[in-house]
Parts: C-alpha cells; structure tokens; sequence
C-alpha cells in the first residue's frame, strides 16, 4: 500500500490489514522528489535511493484496541 501526503489524526483505509499481513510489521520509506504515479516507479525510487534520497526500515508495529474496533 503506498501513500503519499500528511497523515494527520486518521489511519488511512487498508493499512490495518496490511499491516496484520506483514506480520505486525509495517514498511516504512520515506523519500524526496519521488513521483509515486510514474509508471516506472521501481526504476525511479531506486534511482533516488542511489542519490541518497530514500530511507526505508520495517518496524514492528502494536495495534491499539482502539484501531481494531
């Protein structure tokens, strides 16, 4: 699942189970000047990974009640 923007107070939709997919885990990358429309977007996050533009980490995530419900 890929989003772009600011998050603000709300999960977005999907990402609860996404997140249970991945085994509590959630993939986290962050990146500037990335275009997340282009058609080559493989191609083009790992040209920007190689100019130092990406970071990237998986991490473990505990899902509150409250987003469960």
């Amino acid at each position: 699942m890929l989003y772009a923007g600011d998050l603000g107070p709300a999960v977005p939709s999907g990402w609860i189970s996404a997140i249970r997919a991945l085994g509590d885990q959630l993939a986290v990358c962050v990146a500037t000047d990335v275009d997340l429309t282009r058609r080559d977007f493989t191609d083009h996050l790992a040209h920007a990974r190689s100019r130092g533009q990406v970071a990237a980490a998986v991490l473990p995530v505990a899902l509150s009640r409250d987003l469960l419900s």
